[in-house]
């Protein structure tokens, strides 16, 4: 049988791996933590609108959509590296993404995503149109036989996440900065 302890949020019980896991919290506890969180309540909000919206991103202020794009964009390559950022809609976004990081001031991380960028689509750019987009992504079925491009794209992936912390805090706040959110963050 495996141990249990008692959620610190609501006092059920929780499965003691889990809870070193997520902190102490039961998932339906974490879940609640996550949701009024004030920054996944603004990521929320401004996907919901660009979503409702027939001008997508345009109908987001510069601020919004400076935030909007660069943490689709963040949450996409930590969640599967370039690759996943330029197969999902999120490619659509490369060109938004670019212009955000240039206003931000974060010329690493924008260097990266431009030879990531051209490494994937060289000498074009991130086509619009998601199937050719993912016909034209560089794709590896066996990870010893992978082409020099997949390889290039996996090393960018490693020097990303040397940023990635530090882009998350500032993204923090430049939401807080910009009046995108006003509640402080712990």
């Amino acid at each position: 049988m495996t141990p249990e302890q008692n959620c610190t949020a609501c006092g059920g019980p929780i499965d003691a791996r889990f809870a070193r896991i997520l902190k102490g919290v039961c998932g339906k506890c974490k879940i609640k933590q996550i949701e009024a969180d004030p920054l996944f309540q603004l990521l929320k909000s401004l996907s919901d609108r660009v979503r409702q919206s027939p001008m997508g991103i345009a109908t987001l202020s510069e601020s919004e959509r400076n935030y909007y794009v660069v943490t689709v964009f963040l949450n996409q390559v930590l969640n599967g590296g370039f690759h996943q950022f330029f197969y999902n809609d999120s490619g659509s976004l490369c060109k938004a993404v670019e212009q955000a990081l240039e206003a931000l001031g974060e010329t690493s991380i924008l260097n990266i995503l431009r030879k990531a960028r051209d490494t994937a689509f060289p000498g074009t750019l991130v086509l619009q149109d998601i199937e050719v987009r993912r016909d034209s992504l560089p794709f590896v079925e066996d990870a010893n036989d992978a082409p020099e491009s997949v390889k290039l794209l996996r090393q960018l992936n490693s020097e990303f996440y040397k940023f990635s912390e530090d882009l998350s805090l500032r993204l923090q706040s430049y939401a807080r900065n910009n009046g995108l959110i006003t509640e402080n963050l712990s």
